[in-house]
């Protein structure tokens, strides 16, 4: 593959020879100067690769810069050490140099100097900073500075592949090469080539690249000059590349003058051509709007023609369905007559079985509020019982009193016998102290349960106002399917319909639906109360027929798993808790009476 050569004397050939084989490499160029003229990076950039350029001038810092984004870009001086040092510029060249004997010379030779004061970083510290790894090649032209440049660098440590190094005085033949070549040649890197301006070291780890500078650049590099390098062969290109733009530059304006005048030819014809078009359509035109007028009157001759007939075939038509309509009059009034008669009938039959299922609504809604006035006497008997119970405790402190005072009693006696019997003092008196703790622990036991019964009473009286509230709230949903039964029994289907229906369910269907649901709910709110659900059901007991039809709903509906009903004997059970804490209480005076009766 051809590759455009950049450089002043043609190392970017040279080292792309070398190297051809290195897919995105990278470089070092100290003294980078331009990113296109004279460069020996250029080529390389091209085709994929990366590296640093060390530029101090400012001018060329900034095109490179701009020109070579992907590249690290170093506004400073590469030396011996970290500082400042001296630069002497000469604006749009190539000899700024930091030795003043080089710039003395110079501006002997009528070139601008200028001195300006740069940073200047030691190559091992650039390396450091940016931790690259591997250098294919380092390129040096510093202008008489190489030494200082290459005593900056530790080449133990960073081993380019290949070395290259300015080694002739500025704009000379001159070698200069004998302070710095031993940093090289110490540092195990061969000399390889010389192309009477550089001169090539290669790494000796890399000794197999030095075969690629035994010749000189030629041909089967295939190559071509960019004609942008300060050389001879560019010089020549350079010139020959003028003519060929002046030359050019005649032809494009003599093609300029012939367009031009084609244009104006152009313009003309086609203003022509556009004129006789306009003609021409216009003749279409008039040619199109005849044929057009003439289709018209044929077309409008004709459907005049079908108009008529179909005037008179739509008379006829209009004739024959006068008669039918005639006779469907004639059978709609037959009709409506049946009709009438039908729907009389049926509004007969509809009201009196709206009369019937009325009266038997009215006997259900009698049968729910007896039932709940029922229910509602339950609850206030168990409210009575739970009034009652808490009664029996006070009754029960009562008799401890009583007891207290019995004891008291029996205390002054014991407290005579004991001044008689002085051997049994401190065992009384450790009696007494005893019966006064149990006392204590018996009037809080007392406290206690008189306590929870007020509870109790209390979460009755709650949960009897939360089944009211459900009764209430069950009887509005019971008006309100009233009233939607209503408006659907208000329907014109519904009317037709009733003596099929009366057939199939009567009233009672209908009150076994409204009376359900709240019988349903008061039953699983009762059963959350065992003693409420038990005297409840010791009440229907008394009425088998009701109780066993409520008892067969609550099975269906899963209220209660067979044989889950509360044993008839729930109340009992409560009485025999209450008499159990009577019965420990008794319990405990006959205790106090015997320790009593003992101490006598």
């Amino acid at each position: 593959m051809t590759v455009i050569s950049y450089a002043q004397n043609f190392e970017d050939v040279m080292l792309w020879r070398a190297l051809r084989g290195v897919e995105n490499g990278f470089y070092i160029d100290v003294g980078a100067q331009r990113p296109s003229v004279d460069s020996v990076t250029r080529l390389f950039y091209e085709r994929g690769w990366r590296g640093i350029n060390i530029e101090p001038v400012q001018q060329w810092h900034l095109e490179l810069v701009e020109q070579r984004p992907r590249d690290i870009n170093l506004n400073v001086a590469a030396g011996r050490d970290a500082g400042q040092l001296t630069l002497n510029v000469f604006a749009g060249t190539g000899l700024s140099t930091a030795v003043d004997a080089h710039a003395s010379v110079h501006a002997e030779r009528g070139f601008e100097r200028l001195q300006v004061q740069v940073p200047v970083r030691t190559l091992q510290s650039i390396c450091e900073e940016y931790h690259v790894a591997p250098i294919h090649f380092l390129k040096i032209d510093v202008e008489g500075f190489e030494a200082d440049v290459l005593a900056g660098i530790d080449l133990a440590l960073v081993r380019p592949w290949i070395v290259v190094v300015e080694a002739t005085l500025p704009n000379s033949c001159v070698a200069n090469y004998a302070d710095w070549e031993p940093i090289l040649l110490q540092a195990d890197y061969d000399f390889v080539y010389f192309d009477g301006l550089n001169r090539y070291y290669v790494a000796r780890e890399r000794a197999a690249l030095a075969e690629s500078f035994s010749s000189p650049p030629n041909v089967f590099d295939d190559f071509t000059l960019s004609g942008t390098a300060s050389n001879s062969f560019s010089v020549g290109l350079l010139e020959r590349l003028d003519r060929a733009e002046a030359r050019t530059a005649d032809a494009q304006a003599t093609c300029v003058r012939l367009e031009s005048e084609l244009a104006e030819a152009r313009t003309g014809l086609h203003q022509a051509v556009e004129d006789t078009n306009a003609h021409a359509r216009r003749i279409e035109t008039l040619l199109r709007e005849g044929a057009d007028a003439q289709a018209h009157h044929a077309e409008v001759r004709y459907e005049l023609d079908i108009s008529r007939k179909r005037l008179a075939a739509d008379m006829r038509s209009l004739e024959a369905r006068d008669g039918r309509i005639r006779m469907l009059e004639e059978k709609l009034d037959v009709e409506r007559e049946r009709l009438h008669g039908a729907l009389d009938a049926a509004l007969a039959r509809l009201g009196s079985d709206l009369g019937q299922r009325q009266g038997a609504l009215e006997t259900g809604i009698a049968k729910l509020e007896a039932l709940i006035a029922q229910k509602l006497a339950a609850a206030e008997a168990g409210v009575d019982r739970a009034r009652q119970d808490a009664a029996d405790h006070a009754r029960d402190l009562s008799e401890a009193v009583r007891d207290l005072a019995e004891l008291r009693r029996a205390h002054d006696a014991s407290q005579t016998a004991l001044e008689r019997e002085r051997q049994n003092a401190s065992d009384t008196l450790r009696d007494l102290a005893d019966v006064r703790l149990e006392l204590a622990a018996s009037l809080d036991n007392a406290h206690h349960w008189f306590v929870l019964h007020g509870q109790a009473v209390a979460t009755l009286e709650a949960r009897l106002a939360e089944v009211l509230d459900s009764n209430h709230q069950w009887f509005m949903r019971a008006g309100e399917f009233e009233r939607r039964i209503s408006a659907f029994e208000a329907s014109r289907s519904w009317r037709l319909t009733a003596p099929l229906r009366a057939l199939r369910r009567g009233p009672v269907a209908v009150t076994k639906g409204l009376v359900r649901a709240p019988v349903l709910a008061t039953m699983r709110a009762l059963k959350r109360h065992p003693r409420l659900w038990a005297a409840v059901s010791q009440r229907l007991k008394a009425h088998p027929r009701l109780f066993n039809r409520l008892k067969a709903s609550a099975l269906a509906a899963n209220v209660v798993q067979a044989p889950a009903y509360a044993p008839p004997d729930a109340g009992a059970a409560l009485r025999l808790y209450q008499e159990k804490d009577r019965q420990d209480i008794s319990a405990y005076q006959l205790r106090l009476r015997r320790r009593i009766r003992s101490g006598d």
